[in-house]
């Protein structure tokens, strides 16, 4: 009880700051930024996010092994929903990401199975299979559901509810609109 109050704790303050994914240097909160598959990175100078965009996954695994965070996530990923960084109940740094918690549940959840939760997935859809429309960007998605390595974007959270309970139902309806995934996770296990 005390070892997972003690790393509730420890995740309630990040680790590290953000560094540019380039020239490892700080970034500072109005920096130039790009999302990635549901991944904000942010960077110290112009040139270093063209850089990136060439090669994110070697600019995410370098990060990963000198122990940086160079992005965030933009959801919870225990739940799936969107969420800010300013109400999160709690953080972790794995493999170069930030991920941010609704609950210090979510959180402790995480830190105990991280792998759990990062699974990879090789395409991803930016059209809610529920409601049948697009979702303008990463920013603008409520939620996420993965279902046979696939990451669908959600427009509202009744809509995570439904693709919840019925992957199989509704992933046909955005068979048309899968892209390959840009940022490759590592393979849990």
């Amino acid at each position: 009880m005390i070892a997972a109050a003690a790393a509730i704790l420890a995740m309630a303050a990040p680790a590290a700051d953000l560094t540019c994914p380039i020239m490892g240097s700080a970034v500072g909160k109005d920096a130039k930024a790009m999302t990635v598959s549901g991944v904000t990175f942010k960077f110290c100078c112009g040139g270093c996010d063209t850089k990136f965009a060439k090669d994110p996954n070697t600019y995410v695994a370098k990060a990963a092994k000198e122990n940086k965070v160079i992005g965030e996530f933009l959801f919870d990923p225990t739940t799936g929903k969107a969420i800010k960084a300013e109400k999160s109940k709690g953080t972790a740094d794995y493999n170069g990401i930030r991920y941010y918690f609704a609950s210090e549940e979510g959180a402790a959840s995480f830190t105990k199975e991280p792998k759990k939760f990062t699974k990879p997935v090789t395409k991803e859809s930016l059209f809610c299979p529920v409601m049948k429309v697009a979702v303008k960007d990463y920013k603008s998605a409520k939620a996420y559901v993965d279902y046979e390595g696939t990451r669908y974007y959600q427009c509202c959270l009744t809509c995570l509810k439904k693709m919840s309970r019925s992957p199989e139902k509704y992933a046909m309806n955005a068979k048309d609109k899968l892209v390959d995934v840009k940022l490759k996770a590592k393979k849990a296990g």
